[in-house]
């Protein structure tokens, strides 16, 4: 009997939805994922940052696209395959969303626009589908700010949810 009890809590600690709210739970900010190592905290990320021109910039782009996509290069081909724009304005909760935030490991951005709705300096959201295989589609957002800036950040939030 313990051998089976021990094996349903493996199960649904290892399980994505189970354990990102065991995790999320264990944190007192709710915008931390997991305990960050302090040795980590002392770290200053800026002083990995090793490139300071246009060239250097270049460079490192080339060499990001041919680890990414190989000798081929970036398929320049290769669109989204829907585009939906100001999701920050839809009301009410859309039709494709689940009842509930765990039924999925990964939500469509548009099922927790609201968590946005309070930014002071975003104009809009856009939201890009992108299949990337046949049981998972990506859902990417594009927050428009009312002050540009001319900076471009792209935020990759992996399967967390938001």
């Amino acid at each position: 009997m313990l051998l089976v009890v021990c094996t349903c809590l493996s199960a649904l600690y290892y399980w994505d939805p189970t354990r990102a709210y065991y995790k999320r739970f264990k944190e007192s900010d709710e915008f931390r994922y997991e305990s960050i190592d302090p040795r980590f905290l002392a770290v200053d990320p800026a002083s990995f940052i090793s490139i300071h021109n246009r060239a250097e910039r270049d460079g490192a782009r080339e060499r990001l696209i041919e680890v990414i996509w190989g000798a081929s290069g970036m398929p320049h081909d290769r669109m989204p395959d829907s585009i939906e724009k100001n999701i920050h304005a839809l009301t009410g909760v859309p039709t494709d969303c689940p009842e509930l935030e765990f039924a999925y490991t990964h939500l469509r951005l548009k099922c927790q626009v609201g968590k946005y709705a309070s930014w002071e300096n975003l104009s809009g959201i856009d939201e890009l589908t992108v299949s990337v295989g046949p049981a998972y589609t990506a859902s990417v957002g594009v927050f428009r700010p009312k002050n540009v800036n001319g900076t471009l950040l792209i935020y990759q939030n992996g399967y967390a949810s938001t």
